[in-house]
């Protein structure tokens, strides 16, 4: 099961992000992508 993970819009990836078990988005060109930088591990 493939996710999309670009996203148009900061806000999109944000809400995406709690998915992937992070938060916060970063740009991948002209698109979002879920998640920040730097990944925490809980």
């Amino acid at each position: 099961m493939k996710m999309p993970m670009l996203f148009d819009t900061k806000e999109q990836a944000e809400k995406e992000a709690f998915k992937f078990d992070c938060e916060g988005a970063h740009q991948m060109g002209d698109k979002w992508m879920p998640c920040s930088m730097h990944k925490h591990n809980h």
